[in-house]
């Protein structure tokens, strides 16, 4: 994605998007399982990335709220951890990707403290 084109997203088409990607996959039988380099879940991304409805989804579908990621971070502990301004708690040397909006950090938080998460 161009910067032109980042600019011009509509708030919230990011987080649609990926929403329906995950269902796509999840239709043709993905798991939910996965990690990638750095430990993170599909929670930890979404929790760093404040896509609440993602997290939502993913916890109405029995995901461990609790798994930590390689640096022993819980999806709170990323949302924390990214709400205070700490660098990017995905792999070493990653950018954030264009176009995807800055997180919602307190709204995450909040929603994972409300769904059990510790």
């Amino acid at each position: 994605m161009t910067d032109i084109e980042a600019a011009n997203q509509v708030p919230g088409e990011a987080e649609r998007t990926s929403l329906e990607v995950l269902k796509a996959f999840l239709e043709r039988g993905a798991t939910l399982d996965a990690t990638d380099k750095a430990g993170d879940t599909l929670l930890h991304l979404a929790a760093i990335r404040g896509y609440d409805t993602i997290i939502k989804f993913l916890a109405d579908r029995g995901m461990d709220l609790n798994v930590k990621n390689a640096r022993g971070l819980t999806p709170l502990g990323a949302s924390m951890a990214r709400r205070r301004g700490a660098p990017r708690a995905t792999s070493a040397g990653s950018e954030p990707t264009p176009g995807v909006e800055p997180p919602r950090s307190s709204s995450t938080t909040a929603l994972l403290l409300a769904l059990g998460a510790k």
